[in-house]
């Protein structure tokens, strides 16, 4: 076969979409949560050099108020230690309002169980410091799970 008749490996076709460097059509919208001001605008700055469209909360409450209120992210990345309301306690708000956006919690020492990550509709939490190789895919694989 010639290559204009070729079969689409459609496999092939999918992880290179996925995994070969593939720019989505749009910046995924994702709503970060930290108190830490230099950890924010570090993971601000990688993040949108990674192609997402990020906005900043220094305050979990805010945060909270804003998602209630209906802003739309397609993902809310989460500190669990957080001075006001805890990033658990926060997605557990959610959830108990029926509010489905993913979210990726992270932490230096928070431990959930698989249970509770699946009642609560979130991955696995990430551990502090983890490399942006594995929080990208987890911002990733939380927005293709509820996509």
């Amino acid at each position: 076969m010639t290559a204009a008749t070729s079969p689409i490996n459609v496999g092939q076709l999918v992880f290179q979409l996925e995994f070969g460097g593939v720019k989505r059509l749009s910046s995924p919208a994702v709503l970060l949560v930290e108190d830490d001001r230099i950890l924010r605008e570090v993971m601000l700055e990688i993040l949108s050099a990674e192609g997402f469209a990020v906005s900043t909360s220094d305050d979990s409450v805010d945060a909270l108020r804003q998602l209630l209120a209906g802003a739309k992210y397609d993902v809310v990345v989460l500190d669990h230690e957080m001075p006001r309301l805890k990033g658990l306690d926060l997605l557990s708000i959610l959830r108990s309002e029926k509010r489905w956006v993913p979210c990726v919690l992270y932490s230096g020492s928070l431990e959930l169980a698989a249970a509770q990550c699946k009642s609560l509709r979130v991955g696995p939490v990430l551990h502090k410091p983890c490399e942006i190789s594995v929080l990208v895919r987890a911002i990733n694989d939380a927005i293709d799970s509820h996509a």
